[in-house]
């Protein structure tokens, strides 16, 4: 007898009945391809996307700014965002565009400084005999290079002239085994003893091929530092090119401040309006226990990015003035660099090896102790100490606290994870999103799997599942004798 054919539950169509849209399969992949259309339309129109997401985020991140200052008397929220603009404008901007130009010229004098004494040491290093190129060098770090290649070079040459040595002698003795093979004896006369090959006379136009790993890397500095230069020092049609896209750079990045001051305005002012569209499309049914875990991640983000970003403010200033003062070449570059990398904790370590050579390559001393060898690694590890130190006792207790209420194994952990897997921005990312995902296991899975040891909810996975209740089943109680 054969089976009845299985019923259609009430209320499903055939899938021939149904639209597009309609079909579940269907409907997911043109959710997707609608969602990477989006994205890419908003690629193309950065220009105004990028502001509009700029000021979605300074609006978040200065939220609490504004609601104190609305407590003040006369003070609302029109007021108060056109204060944080105006003050962002006076106090951020206009000290960073100034910044910005005297750490071009210190860029830019540094780069000729290099390209000079790399090309002064490859010269050097290629004449040994001659001190007068020796002498132009600007200090016994530079020599110590010079004199470092010329070894290298000297031993080379010699190791080159005994391989040549070495190459003669066996192809005589070749020569003359194949002749006692052919039953001649050659005389002692006929084998014109070896000599050293005479070197080619050296042209000061000539550019041989470097012979060691050390040339390799001076040659790479002293061309980079060249092409840093000629751009910047170019003539004529180049230079008018350059002034015409450093023209249209700031052009354009006054016209993106501009555009994200006008978004943020409306965002802040509106900031209530923000939130409920937000909130509306969270489902109704969880829309509650979601707005609560998102509430808490949302303290432990916030007071990280918010607490992060003004302490990496404050390092950069302490990094440039502390470097100045020990004598680091390039203050306004190296000092903000350090500073902006010092939002990841710990990573602003690697400011330590940068400056230490940078100094030792051309100490800029405030003092005339300041130009022995021992401070140019003694003067910055003790600034990136003073500042970690202030970081870690002063600046973070008092801006950032305990936000993200992790220990420091767990946040170096996370820093090091996200490093690996998504480069500079996992760095950024890492320590949030470790303290939310900390905040849901803490208050969603770790919960839910208590629950379900003890029988007390659905089983995540469907073997052993009851299918129609869901539940796992239960042992019954034994009877009672």
């Amino acid at each position: 007898m054969t089976p009845p054919p299985p019923q259609r539950p009430a209320g499903l169509r055939p899938w021939r009945e149904l639209h597009l849209w309609q079909i579940q399969p269907l409907r997911d992949v043109l959710v997707i391809v609608i969602i990477v259309l989006l994205f890419r339309l908003g690629y193309t129109l950065r220009l105004v996307t990028v502001p509009i997401l700029l000021a979605l985020l300074l609006a978040y991140l200065f939220e609490p700014l504004v609601q104190r200052l609305t407590r003040i008397r006369r003070v609302n929220r029109s007021i108060a965002a056109g204060g944080i603009i105006i003050g962002a404008g006076l106090l951020v901007v206009v000290p960073i565009v100034v910044a910005t130009v005297f750490a071009a010229g210190q860029g830019v004098r540094y780069a000729q400084f290099l390209s000079r004494n790399v090309d002064l040491v490859i010269a050097s290093s290629q004449t040994p005999g001659e001190t007068e190129l020796r002498q132009q060098l600007p200090n016994d770090s530079w020599v110590w290079i010079r004199d470092q290649l010329a070894d290298i070079r000297e031993k080379e040459r010699l190791e080159a002239e005994a391989r040549a040595q070495r190459q003669r002698e066996d192809a005589l003795e070749r020569e003359a085994r194949e002749a006692r093979e052919r039953g001649e004896e050659p005389a002692a006369g006929d084998v014109p003893p070896a000599q050293p090959a005479a070197a080619p006379p050296a042209s000061p136009q000539a550019n041989p091929a470097p012979t060691s790993m050390s040339e390799v890397v001076l040659r790479w500095v002293r061309d980079n530092a060249e092409r840093i230069g000629k751009r910047v020092l170019s003539s004529g049609t180049d230079a008018l090119g350059i002034a015409f896209d450093v023209f249209k750079g700031f052009g354009l990045l006054v016209f993106t401040c501009f555009l994200t001051a006008f978004f943020f305005f409306f965002f802040s002012t509106g900031w209530g309006r923000v939130q409920r569209v937000w909130r509306d499309a969270i489902p109704e049914r969880h829309r509650a226990r979601t707005l609560e875990l998102l509430s808490k991640m949302d303290r432990v983000v916030s007071g990280f990015v918010r607490g992060r970003l003004t302490i990496s403010l404050i390092q950069c200033i302490i990094f440039s003035i502390g470097y100045w003062l020990v004598g680091v070449p390039m203050p306004l570059i190296i000092g903000p660099i350090v500073g902006i990398l010092a939002i990841v904790p710990y990573v602003g370590l690697i400011g330590i090896p940068i400056s230490v050579v940078a100094m030792w390559l051309d100490p800029q001393p405030l003092f005339g102790w300041q130009e022995a060898f021992w401070w140019s690694i003694a003067g910055p590890f003790i600034v990136y100490q003073v500042g970690q130190i202030l970081d870690d006792y002063l600046l973070t207790p008092l801006i950032q606290g305990k936000a993200t209420d992790m220990d420091t194994p767990a946040i170096l952990f996370a820093s090091i994870s996200g490093g690996i897997l998504a480069g500079v921005y996992g760095l950024l990312l890492a320590i949030p999103v470790a303290a939310c995902l900390k905040i849901f296991l803490r208050e969603v899975a770790i919960p839910r799997f208590r629950e379900w040891t003890r029988g007390e909810a659905s089983d995540p996975l469907p073997f052993g599942v009851d299918p129609v209740s869901r539940i796992v089943p239960r042992d019954p109680p034994p009877a009672s004798e």
